[in-house]
């Protein structure tokens, strides 16, 4: 049908494959748990002047937990043991950054 959205289609093509959830279709976020569902991934890519901290941050976050729960992962809660910004440049309004988070189910 035209002009609809299928929004778990990508997320259930993609579970099926590799154990990740893709979470949205014009921004990069993806959440992947391992084999065991003990561990995560959850990458997302940055827009213009995103600051590390702050509301975008919580934003993130947010999203990794709408992820994580669509993909019944983490009843228990998580803890994130890692997370990492790679720049991936800057224009005239201001950068641009990949965000990485890790993290273990409780």
């Amino acid at each position: 049908m035209a002009g609809v959205d299928y929004p778990y289609l990508t997320l259930t093509f993609a579970l099926g494959l590799n154990g990740c959830a893709s979470l949205g279709p014009n921004v990069r976020q993806t959440v992947c748990l391992s084999p065991d569902r003990s561990a995560f991934t959850y990458s997302v890519r940055g827009g213009r002047a995103t600051p590390e901290a702050g509301s975008e941050e919580d934003q993130r976050i947010a999203k990794m937990e709408e992820g994580m729960t669509l993909m019944h992962a983490c009843p228990a809660g998580y803890y994130v043991t890692e997370r990492k910004v790679v720049s991936r440049g800057r224009d005239l309004i201001g950068g641009f950054a990949d965000y990485y988070y890790r993290g273990k189910c409780k």
